[in-house]
């Protein structure tokens, strides 16, 4: 296969192996481009608000909150992204794609330190919630490393996905509509109508059909030149646009002229950031319903102008604007190039302490809702059917000679830098 298959597989088993970072039930922001090509494409991994959410009554109910639990679900976007790249982009049958994952969930896998240590520190939030509790700390205790992580649950919508897929080729379907027959399978059938009752009855807004309507849209990824890079990110449901803003500001400073290591060239990098953060807050939001595109906040107008507000002292906090929002916790990163120059870039997250899982599925369902803000007219506010603007970001950069580099991170805010 390439790298969108090794990509989407990886994807797949990330969401059993590291799933206290990155949840089945979550999201998975996607870059792909292919071999040879000058384009970049995203893959929108994100879901959106139920068609019912609003933000007057929400906040009403909540005193200007989101409680974690069901209140801030939005659709999970992941498995659309995954089957999305796989069936745009892939070379691979799902059955092969998936096979990994399924035997990781069902079979277990040995825990290793690190993600013992990562999935007890997060029982302090996930420990309210007993479903969540039977998984993770199945005899009332932490799980240590050595142990054998075992999530049924988990591997047996894994194997619907794949039953579906297997189903529909038996009857003579192309691998696209094996794919798209997994795809109905969960946003369509008895597996959203399950996801939808859990979250209702924990305060959240989700009905069948907002998960039959979703779709992981492909998009061309805005880009920014860099030197002699052209940049490409995701759009504005993502911050990764705080990424292309920052060097189309660095470029316009002339970076490259300031001794790297020295206080002037940490002064510029620190300002560019900050005043790429800033237009997050004012203008960053779901493209389908911001005043402000990629385009004209990429334009060398509009960069230029904030290039122009870096003096010698330090700017103010958020110089564009006056908004600050809370982020989730932890991410995961997945980067694959292949030989032709096909490269696949991507961070999948949702976290075991956002949301409880779903006992009958082994997920949980994207606690994103918490990225938008409660704030009525600003570009991320929370609005029917609206994706939430989300920390997690990938980044492909296109070169001379047909050379590519792409890249991806977890960290909350600090994904960026």
């Amino acid at each position: 296969g390439n790298a969108v298959d090794a990509g989407v597989a990886a994807g797949f088993a990330s969401n059993v192996v590291q799933v206290q970072m990155c949840n089945l039930g979550g999201i998975a922001p996607i870059l792909v481009r292919e071999g040879g090509s000058s384009s970049v494409y995203s893959v929108a991994g994100v879901g959106g608000w139920g068609a019912s959410a609003n933000l007057d009554e929400i906040a009403a109910r909540h005193n200007g909150s989101l409680p974690l639990g069901g209140v801030p679900s939005v659709v999970p976007g992941a498995v659309s992204g995954w089957l999305t790249a796989l069936s745009e982009f892939g070379t691979m049958t799902l059955g092969e794609i998936i096979a990994a994952a399924i035997e990781l969930a069902a079979e277990g896998f040995i825990l290793d330190p690190r993600t013992a240590s990562h999935i007890e520190s997060m029982a302090a939030g996930f420990g309210r919630w007993d479903s969540s509790l039977a998984v993770y700390q199945p005899d009332g205790r932490a799980l240590r490393a050595g142990e054998r992580l075992r999530q049924p649950a988990l591997a047996a919508t894994l194997r619907r996905l794949a039953a579906a897929a297997a189903d529909a080729t038996a009857g003579g379907a192309t691998r696209e509509a094996a794919i798209e027959a997994a795809h109905a399978s969960f946003y369509s059938e008895d597996i959203a109508q399950t996801i939808c009752d859990f979250v209702r009855e924990r305060g959240g807004c989700l009905e069948p059909a907002d998960l039959a309507g979703f779709r992981a849209e492909v998009a061309l990824a805005p880009a920014v030149d860099f030197g002699a890079w052209r940049v490409h990110v995701t759009p504005t449901w993502s911050q990764g646009l705080i990424i292309a803003q920052a060097l189309g500001v660095l470029e316009r400073r002339g970076i490259r002229d300031i001794e790297s290591g020295s206080v002037q060239y940490a002064h510029e990098v620190i300002e560019a950031l900050k005043l790429a953060f800033s237009e997050r807050e004012r203008a960053y939001g779901d493209p389908r319903f911001t005043s402000e595109t990629p385009d004209s906040l990429l334009s060398d107008a509009h960069l230029s102008a904030l290039a122009a507000m870096i003096g010698e002292r330090a700017l103010p906090n958020t110089p564009t604007a006056n908004q600050a929002g809370p982020v989730l916790p932890s991410t995961t990163a997945i980067v694959v190039v292949d030989a032709s120059g096909t490269a696949f870039s991507c961070s999948p997250s949702d976290t075991l302490d956002g949301a409880p899982i779903i006992p009958e599925l082994g997920i949980i369902c994207s606690p994103r809702g918490v990225q938008s803000r409660l704030v009525k007219d600003h570009p991320n506010a929370l609005r029917p059917g609206g994706r939430p603007c989300v920390t997690p970001a990938s980044m492909i950069a296109l070169g001379a000679r047909d050379s590519v580099w792409a890249a991806a991170c977890p960290g909350g805010d600090v994904i960026v830098q």
